[in-house]
Parts: structure tokens; C-alpha cells; sequence
């Protein structure tokens, strides 16, 4: 059983909200039309298909040899049975599922998936994986998981949007071949080509921004979380060898920063130590 945390809730609601108010101004004669078409991809997103579906997306497999089982599985439920004693309310149904991308991760998907990849597996100890698969229990559990599912559900009218701007340069293309050369006609159906776009990358890069914001917060809590349950010292084991082998220098451009998901690693060892 997962819970939204209040900010994961209230900003859901936010988001929604602010989706629905877009498609009365965007869509105003098939505002029904869309607006059903958003729930019922929500539905879908946070359902147990919706969740097979973007696990098999991700690339998140069952542990299909022995070897798999009896070296993960262990570590696994070790996790889990802190856990259910810590947090009794938590869903009985989650699965550790294997990723076989070489870069060290793991991620958590929908309600009852828990993905390791093959690099972390080969990169961390058994005790360090506890810490990050502790990590990932805390990410179900609070409910950011939920939540992103419900934003890649209602970001359905980016679609739509999308597909008017491929519309619009298409007739812009027929017009401008049909009467040649530079025409005023031209030049003004790409003045509105490139103001919509820019409307369009203004929302994308808004949105993109705060729900950056947002998941970083829910990384400090599933951070807590692995901490609250016993496996803090794990998880800060785990955050010393990850940050041991970045071989970024650090330098980042605002856009990068403001996009990105993760806050800095040694602001997250800082914060565990402090437990």
C-alpha cells in the first residue's frame, strides 16, 4: 500500500488542475473529448498494466537464473522484512526486478516495483545494495512513484500540442510551395510557428523545472526513509562508491541543474551523516 506524501499530493492536484484549465483554453470546443482522455491514461498509468508496461519501457526484467535469485533475493527481502516491521501498511505485492544496463542504478516503478540494474549489482556490496534498494522502498512507499505515473498520464496534451505545431509547419510548407518564395503570407505563418513553439518550450521547461524541484525533495525523503527503517549507514556507503566513481567535473550549465532529477550526492551523504 503506497501513500502520496502531502507534497506529492497537493502537487498532483496542482498539476492536474493546471492541465485541465490549458485544455479549456487549447481545446475549448473538445474540451470533454481530451479531458476524458487524460483520465482515462491515468487511470492506465497508475494500474498494474500501466506498470508492466513502463516497467518492460525501462527495461525491468524478472530474475530469471539462479544465480540472480539466490545472490538478490536475500538481499531483497532482508529489506523488506524491516520494512513491513517498520511500516506495517506497506504493499505485500512488491517484486525486485533486474535491469541489464551496466550503469550503476536503481529505480522504483508504479506501486510494486523495485528495479536493480546489472552495474549496480556488479558495483556495490551486498550491504550497499540493502541501502539502495531501502531507498527505492522509500519512494513506493511515500507515493512518488504514484505520482509521476499521474504526471506522464495527464502530460497528454504535450502530445496534442505537439502535433498542432507539426500541423501548422506542414501548412505553412504547402502554402509557402503553393505561392513561392517570400511572401507574407510566409513570413507570417512563421512568426506564429515560432511564438507558439515558444509558448510551448516556456510551459515544457516551467513544468520540467518544478517537478525537478519536487523529486529532489522526494530523494531527501526516500533518503530518510532507508535511514528510519535501519540501512541509513548502507545507503551512505552505497553514495561514497557512487560518488567515488562520477567522472563529472562538477560543472554544470543553470538548465542542466534546474532539470536535473537528483540533488548532489554529497549533499545527501551531509544530510544521512547528520542521522
Amino acid at each position: 500500500m503506497f501513500r502520496l506524501k502531502n507534497v506529492n499530493l497537493w502537487f498532483s492536484l496542482m498539476v492536474i488542475v493546471i492541465y485541465i484549465l490549458v485544455d479549456m483554453l487549447l481545446f475549448s470546443n473538445g474540451f470533454l473529448v481530451v479531458l476524458i482522455l487524460q483520465l482515462f491514461i491515468i487511470l492506465l498509468a497508475i494500474s498494474p498494466i500501466g506498470e508492466a508496461i513502463i516497467r518492460y519501457i525501462y527495461g525491468g526484467k524478472r530474475l530469471k537464473t539462479r544465480n540472480a535469485r539466490n545472490y538478490l533475493l536475500p538481499i531483497f527481502f532482508s529489506v523488506y522484512e524491516n520494512v513491513l516491521d517498520e511500516k506495517p501498511k506497506t504493499s505485500r505485492r512488491i517484486k525486485l526486478y533486474l535491469d541489464r544496463s551496466m550503469t550503476p542504478n536503481a529505480y522504483a516503478v508504479g506501486s510494486n516495483t523495485i528495479v536493480v540494474t546489472r552495474g549496480a549489482v556488479e558495483t556495490f556490496s551486498p550491504e550497499e545494495l540493502q541501502g539502495i534498494i531501502a531507498h527505492e522502498f522509500g519512494h513506493l512507499y511515500n507515493g512518488d512513484t504514484i505520482l509521476l505515473m499521474i504526471l506522464l498520464g495527464s502530460n497528454i496534451y504535450f502530445l496534442i500540442i505537439f502535433l498542432l505545431v507539426k500541423m501548422v509547419e506542414i501548412i505553412i510548407n504547402i502554402v509557402n510551395a503553393l505561392l513561392g518564395g517570400f511572401s507574407r503570407y510566409n513570413i507570417a505563418g512563421k512568426i506564429i510557428l515560432w511564438l507558439f513553439r515558444g509558448v510551448v518550450a516556456l510551459l515544457v521547461l516551467i513544468t520540467q523545472g518544478i517537478l525537478s524541484i519536487n523529486q529532489r525533495n522526494n530523494e531527501y525523503n526516500a533518503d530518510e526513509f532507508a535511514e528510519i527503517i535501519g540501512f541509513g549507514e548502507n545507503l551512505i556507503s552505497a553514495l561514497y562508491t557512487l560518488d567515488s566513481i562520477d567522472y563529472s567535473d562538477g560543472k554544470i550549465s543553470f538548465l542542466e541543474r534546474l532539470k536535473n532529477s537528483h540533488p548532489d550526492i554529497e549533499n545527501r551523504i551531509e544530510i544521512l551523516e547528520r542521522y
